[in-house]
């Protein structure tokens, strides 16, 4: 009987052991990675070989969950494109004097900048509203969707939806 007892024990805890294994939850993908794909899809869309500078937006709101290495990494993911990268809000752009008083920026670069994220936490979608920008009168903007998949940021499609 005690022999019984212990394999049905034994059972019980390689059951348990399985089961408490096949119910933990890798990390989700990060939010950088994200927005790594969304601003590099974008400028990969973008006649983008006649500019000198890249300008990465990471000042918004939407990078504040971000840390300095996750910031760090954007700006090392798009050195690859061998420009200067510079990360700027258009407000500081005009404060350090790289964009005048009506928004024109005075260096040859785009400026890529987040205007809207709508996430479905239901689908693990990731809608995002994006402008590529150049002065008032010159933008794009463009419609991103990600989703996770095998717990990395994958891009669904990518859509300019006006030119300014």
């Amino acid at each position: 009987m005690k022999s019984l007892l212990s394999i049905f024990t034994t059972s019980i805890l390689i059951i348990t052991t399985i089961n408490f294994n096949n119910n933990i939850k890798t990390t989700p993908p990060k939010i950088i990675d994200a927005y790594i794909l969304a601003y590099d899809s974008m400028y990969s869309q973008s006649d983008n070989l006649k500019i000198d500078y890249i300008i990465l937006d990471m000042e918004s709101h939407f990078f504040s969950d971000t840390s300095y290495e996750d910031r760090q990494k954007m700006i090392n993911h798009f050195n690859k494109y061998d420009k200067t990268i510079i990360n700027s809000s258009l407000f500081n752009l005009k404060e350090i004097g790289l964009a005048d008083n009506f928004g024109n920026i005075k260096i040859n670069g785009e400026l890529l900048m987040l205007d809207c994220i709508d996430y479905n936490s239901y689908d693990n979608n990731l809608v995002i509203k994006a402008i590529i920008y150049k002065s008032p009168i010159s933008a794009k903007f463009y419609t991103i969707k990600l989703s996770i998949q095998n717990n990395e940021w994958v891009l669904k499609y990518i859509n300019l939806d006006s030119v300014a």
